[in-house]
């Protein structure tokens, strides 16, 4: 009896923290999609497709999506953010960087 709680308790405990590593890994990858739009919405700023700043637009982008950009870095039209939360009690940080390519199209073949 005492072995079947036993088992049973730490088959518990294992499920728990199986369930709380899938959760922080689907967390982690809408940490990433906010991140990337952010650089991405971002860069449209930087390259003067809609008004504004790339930065305070990237923040903004980050906190419609529940999440701080924690970092914004504008080199031309390039950026380059960093996208931070927490869960669990966990920082979780993410990046991105967005702009366009070099000659504004994609040489043939070539797949990013």
């Amino acid at each position: 009896m005492v072995v079947a709680l036993g088992v049973i308790a730490a088959l518990v405990i294992a499920g728990s923290a199986a369930l709380m590593v899938v959760d922080l890994l689907r967390f982690g990858e809408k940490v990433q999609h906010a991140a990337n739009l952010s650089a991405l919405a971002a860069s449209d700023v930087a390259m003067g497709v809609i008004p504004g700043r790339p930065c305070v637009v990237a923040r903004e982008i980050g906190r419609s999506q529940g999440i701080r950009v924690s970092s914004c870095e504008v080199t031309g039209s390039l950026v380059r953010v960093y996208a931070t939360t927490t869960r669990h009690g966990l920082s979780i940080t993410k990046r991105a960087a967005a702009g366009p390519i070099s000659g504004g199209v994609w040489p043939d073949g070539d797949v990013r």
